[in-house]
């Protein structure tokens, strides 16, 4: 069962700035009115043994895209799943208003996970998320899963509460990150104008220390 949520309204300060918190706390109470729908949504995300270097699994991870691909259209996003030599890449982004220019990110994700063996080392069966106190334990959980997710249902928070986000995103999750990335470098050139951004967010990386986050 998913841990005990803390509904209590957070009030925000006082002071400059405070007009920005302000227009800010719809999407703060949207995020803690629903954080037990977002873990177990994770959870069934999380189910899919979509493990790219086992062929086995090549129909688990088109199962997986497709997923992640309407799950993205029920936030709100505009959605395209598009083939490539192996896995699809699904491109999904936040709805633009004509005549409006805002800064543009790209948000990158991978929905395929390593193998899970040794399957004897592990205490629950990979595949069948298990939670532990304020820990998810299941491959991909944190290996990419769990971080593009979140900043899924940040977006989702903005949407929902018709708060307007301050950039254009668009979210690009592959399917073979953990077996190289061999399609994806054609796939970038192949629309790098669709692509074309101030910067790629990636949450794919190490951190120094839980105290000192990287910007990467």
């Amino acid at each position: 069962a998913a841990p005990r949520l803390n509904s209590r309204r957070t009030p925000l300060p006082s002071g400059p700035g405070s007009a920005f918190l302000s227009a800010m706390q719809p999407v703060l109470d949207y995020l803690a009115a629903n954080e037990a729908r977002f873990l177990s949504e994770l959870c069934d995300y999380l189910r899919f043994p979509s493990a790219s270097a086992q062929p086995q699994h090549k129909p688990d991870l088109e199962k997986c895209a497709q997923w992640i691909a309407a799950h993205c259209r029920g936030i709100g996003l505009e959605v395209e799943v598009c083939p490539t030599a192996g896995n699809p890449i699904v491109l999904a982004r936040t709805p633009r208003k004509a005549g409006t220019r805002k800064p543009h990110y790209v948000v990158y994700g991978h929905y395929d996970v390593q193998p899970p063996e040794p399957l004897e080392l592990w205490k629950s069966p990979p595949f069948e998320p298990r939670i532990d106190g304020c820990n998810l334990f299941a491959r991909g959980s944190c290996d990419n899963k769990g971080q593009h997710f979140a900043h899924l249902k940040a977006v989702e928070a903005y949407l929902k509460t018709g708060t307007e986000l301050p950039c254009d995103l668009t979210f690009l999750i592959e399917g073979e990150e953990e077996i190289g990335c061999e399609n994806l470098a054609p796939f970038l050139r192949a629309r790098k104008a669709d692509l074309r951004c101030e910067a790629f967010v990636i949450s794919d990386n190490g951190l120094p220390s839980k105290k000192h986050p990287a910007l990467t």
